[in-house]
């Protein structure tokens, strides 16, 4: 592009404007032409219906027993929770994948 040199960036900056209308007015006569509304669907299989039921039973539950939490509390408090030493260390070992 051209800058006249009598007119300066006074006309460029008119061009460009000019330009910037154009395509804004591109745009809604593009926009004109679309349908008014249109309509997008999704369909969703049995499976999927089933999969988010489950998803959304699981984020109802709650994250903690509290009934065993409860019970493991009374049976501390009252010195009738025993633990069991191997039973402890084979857990301790599978959770490390020795």
């Amino acid at each position: 592009m051209m800058i006249d040199p009598k007119a300066g960036l006074g006309n460029l900056a008119t061009q460009q404007s000019q330009r910037g209308n154009n395509r804004v007015a591109e745009n809604r006569a593009n926009q004109a032409d679309a349908p008014a509304n249109p309509v997008d669907s999704v369909n969703l299989s049995k499976e999927a219906l089933s999969l988010k039921k489950l998803e959304d039973n699981i984020a109802k539950a709650p994250v903690v027993d509290q009934d065993k939490v409860a019970s493991l509390k009374a049976a501390i408090a009252d010195g009738s929770y025993k633990i069991d030493p191997e039973r402890l260390a084979e857990r301790i070992l599978g959770a490390e994948g020795i």
